[in-house]
């Protein structure tokens, strides 16, 4: 007990004494933090982002982020489980999505501010603030370098491209405090200014904080003790050398196995055969060295969903890199070490299986390069040590430098005019506004040029202030522009968006059951934080039942940005529960033949196979339907199909292939395609593209609603009444009215483009097979008496005919069941991705728990580790016994 106590101590100040000195209001580190803070509100306020004001980031953001992380807190006080949660679409992602989302210690915040737009925004502002805390400190500690330059490295590092562009991602900004913090306990450590156990505290935070931005730092870390020894080598004795890797082995293998407490469900799903966790990576990078170069510049907008890194992090930054590689107080071997550093991570961002490693083998969607923030650290590194070099001194070297400085700046600003020309007619949108780039970057570089001649000329106290005044300015403007211009949205849009949610929301948590599921969408926002009840998961993997292919070839197409269904129609809401549909700015659609969770079938339902039915997915509903109740069709051809086309031309085969080309200009064209079949009060359209003729990938259009091909409908069912078909081929709901049915297909692309369709197919919904299959399955359904995370409890009665219990939730084997108190098999059935019951007929009690395999190992490593840590501590204590 008393080792504990110790242990404990240890970990609250394991860090005392790294950022504190007797003056604290002259404290770099003070400044940097709070005017980081104050400078990122200021950003969020001129970006619309305050609370009452209007962006799509806060519609995004504090209703899924925030949600996320306000469910965490709630599940751990319950004590209920956090591998599985029925809310926000997590299903089997749930420790995943927590271990990306909501361990960080940053995010106590939240649980603190009740106002889910003013948590979001503290919580931006802190990131903001502790990214430059603790760069201050490590330039100070690490690099020698103090002063007003020592607060402009670090407003700029914390204000770097990387920063802003991950807070529509804010999980993934942690990275950029945490890289600066690490890599100064491991630079103190090697000096034996630092214990192993307090090395092993902060890598522990590292790992538990954000999964990937353990896995980033710590890899980064390793390197960067390597680089240490080897500059190190010559004044450390074998001994020393081989004590410090074995110290450094230990303090790792602690910290990984104290972080096993919390991040043992997430490699049990994240390594558990694939699933999109280990999502493809194309060979090819579409990344072109204009791009790269255009990076590092001041004043790109919208970066979002670029190939094109985050490498901005300030002019004075890259204004620094040559004096430093041409100083000779430098030495050779350094110099070796950053330059083989820079070439390596450059490299990375063209090399396939080097870019995929630095990713954890996931695809970035969306977040690309997100290994970029170590580069940014290393050329604020190289630029802060030259100015701490340069300031120390007055000699003919510093002379040169300064040269090397003036020429620098002089072909910069030919670089800048050069890149104006590419900046013009790249369709890249962060690079949508060239004559702002131009004419800012030059005017920075002739400032920073102007405080380097004050410099030099002897006027340091005038310098430094303009030093402060130009940095920041530079990193809020540069903050500013990504942020601002990713969420450009009418006030009138983003306040139905925002009021629709929020309505939204709270007819479905009011719900008096809580038992079934809700669909809400619309525009560029996430709707998983309005779900009522899903288990529908991202991270479902082929172990665990093909789920989002099921769903793909059933045409409800589960979206890996959305967690939700786009598409759908009234049997998969029926048979899946979904009660609630509707679009955002709209009224809910009640579903009132929604079925619940569980309702007793036949035998057929573990005959349903995909590889069965074709691509059209109303056969695949078809053959469901008829699983679930006898000789059921519900979807049925339409005839008297017309086709009108529009500045195009177009044909289309019985057997729904065909093709669109031939665009006469510029201007949009399409397909009416319309049906007079009487008897449907629903018709549905399936349209799938091929490729186009100019290959398999098509670019998107600028200006044009969400891409190439678009199918529109003002009866969609989910969304906003359009959906791209290069990217989302689903089901879509016909406009119907007493002329008929009709839907659109409107080409935005460029003329001399042709797409082929692998299908397009035209159904109508059969109302009375409908009704039959709803009255069937509810008359046995399963009745609710108990549902919280991971855990469900029911009664059902089963009838002589259907001996299976049919439950739509996803299957995983991490589920186990009791029916009347006994173990029970759960089986996989309807194409092999929902769990099923064979129960003997008569009434039974089921219950289901979500149970994760080997979860008594994470005690195993947790207590591991903290017995290498007692033996650090007692270790400690010896040897200042011996001195």
């Amino acid at each position: 007990m008393k080792s504990l106590s110790k242990i404990i101590l240890v970990g609250f100040s394991a860090f005392k004494g790294l950022i504190m000195e007797k003056n604290i209001l002259k404290n770099e580190s003070f400044i940097s933090f709070w005017t980081a803070c104050l400078g990122c509100v200021i950003v969020l306020a001129a970006c619309g982002l305050l609370p009452g004001q209007v962006h799509v980031l806060s519609n995004d953001s504090s209703r899924e982020v925030i949600p996320f992380i306000r469910m965490f807190y709630r599940h751990l006080l319950k004590g209920e489980s956090l591998y599985y949660t029925w809310d926000i679409g997590l299903g089997t992602g749930t420790s995943i999505t927590y271990a990306f989302y909501a361990y960080s210690p940053v995010n106590l915040i939240v649980a603190f501010i009740r106002n889910n737009d003013l948590a979001l925004i503290v919580l931006m502002a802190c990131k903001c603030g502790l990214s430059a805390l603790f760069m201050s400190v490590f330039l100070k500690k690490c690099v020698r370098l103090k002063s007003c330059w020592n607060i402009a490295f670090s407003i700029l590092y914390a204000f770097s491209n990387y920063q802003f562009m991950m807070f529509q991602n804010i999980c993934l900004s942690d990275v950029v405090w945490l890289l600066p913090l690490l890599i100064t306990c491991i630079f103190m450590f090697v000096k034996g200014e630092k214990t192993a156990l307090q090395l092993s505290v902060c890598y522990a935070l590292c790992f538990i904080t954000q999964f990937y931005a353990g896995f980033l730092t710590g890899i980064f870390s390793m390197f960067f003790l390597i680089g240490m020894i080897i500059l190190r080598k010559n004044d450390m004795r074998p001994k020393e050398i081989k004590r410090i890797i074995l110290k450094w082995l230990l303090a790792v293998l602690s910290a990984v196995c104290v972080s096993m407490l919390l991040l043992w469900p997430l490699l049990v799903a994240y390594f558990s055969n694939g699933g999109s966790a280990w999502n493809g990576f194309s060979s090819e990078r579409s990344l072109d060295l204009f791009s790269m170069i255009s990076s590092i510049f001041w004043g790109r907008g919208n970066i979002w969903y670029e190939e094109t890194p985050t490498l901005y992090c300030g002019i004075i930054t890259i204004l620094l890199l040559p004096s430093y590689f041409a100083d000779k107080w430098v030495s050779r071997k350094e110099k070796m070490l950053f330059g083989f550093a820079i070439a390596a991570l450059m490299l990375s961002f063209f090399a396939g299986p080097v870019y995929e490693f630095w990713h954890l083998f996931n695809r970035p969607d969306g977040y690309t390069s997100r290994f970029s923030i170590l580069l940014i650290f290393i050329c604020i590194t190289i630029a802060g040590r030259e100015k701490a070099f340069s300031d120390s001194r007055e000699d003919n070297n510093t002379k040169v430098a300064t040269r090397v400085y003036e020429v620098t700046a002089v072909l910069m600003m030919l670089i800048t005019a050069c890149l104006y020309i590419y900046w013009s007619v790249t369709e890249l949108s962060s690079f949508a506004h060239p004559l702002r780039l131009l004419v800012g970057n030059i005017a920075l570089i002739l400032a920073w040029l102007l405080i380097e001649r004050l410099m030099a000329g002897g006027r340091r106290p005038a310098a430094k202030y303009l030093v402060g005044l130009i940095a920041v300015a530079e990193a809020v403007t540069a903050g500013y522009y990504p942020l601002n211009e990713s969420g450009k949205i009418s006030s009138e849009e983003a306040k139905m968006i925002t009021e629709g949610m929020r309505s939204a929301a709270d007819v479905i948590l009011n719900e008096g059951d809580g038992f079934y599921r809700a669909n809400i969408s619309g525009g560029d926002i996430n709707q998983g934080a309005v779900y009522g009840f899903n288990g529908v998961s991202l991270f479902s993997s082929e172990n665990y039942g093909d789920l989002l292919f099921t769903m793909f070839r059933l045409g409800d197409c589960v979206t890996p940005f959305s967690f939700s269904q786009t598409g759908g129609t009234d049997l998969t809401d029926m048979i899946f529960g979904v009660k609630y549909r509707g679009n955002i700015g709209s009224d809910l659609r009640v579903n009132e033949r929604a079925l619940p969770i569980g309702y007793a079938v036949t035998e057929d339902i573990f005959r349903l196979k995909c590889e069965d039915t074709g691509i059209d997915p109303f056969e695949v509903q078809n053959a469901f339907a008829s699983a679930l109740c006898e000789s059921a069709v519900v979807y049925e051809q339409l005839n008297d199909i017309s086709y009108q086309t529009y500045n195009n031309s177009c044909v289309i085969n019985d057997d729904g292939t065909g093709i669109m080309e031939n665009l006469l200009n510029d201007e949009p064209g399409g397909i009416i395609i319309g049906s007079w079949d009487e008897g449907y009060q629903h018709a549905y359209a399936f349209v799938a593209l091929v490729s186009s003729q100019e290959g398999d990938s098509v670019g998107i259009i600028e200006d044009t609603p969400g891409g190439d091909i678009i199918l529109c409908s003002d009866n969609d069912r989910c969304g906003v009444g359009m959906r791209n078909l290069t990217s989302d081929p689903a089901v879509m709901e016909m406009e119907s009215d007493e002329e008929g049915h009709r839907l659109r297909i409107i080409d935005y692309d460029e003329p001399g483009i042709a797409f082929s369709f692998a299908k397009l197919c035209l159904y109508g919904q059969n109302e009375a097979s409908l009704d039959r299959i709803y009255n069937e399955l509810n008359s046995d359904k399963l009745s609710m008496e108990a549902m919280k995370p991971g855990f469900l409890r029911g009664k059902i009665d089963i009838p002589d005919e259907k001996t299976v219990l049919f439950l739509t939730i996803p299957y995983d084997r991490c589920w186990k069941a009791w029916v009347d108190g006994q173990p029970a098999e759960i089986k996989s059935a309807a194409f092999d991705s929902f769990c099923a019951l064979s129960l003997p007929v008569g009434s039974h009690e089921i219950e289901m728990r979500y149970e994760v395999p080997g979860v008594w190992l994470k005690w195993v490593f947790f207590i591991i580790g903290i017995v290498i840590w007692a033996s650090l501590i007692l270790r400690g204590e010896r040897n200042v016994e011996n001195r």
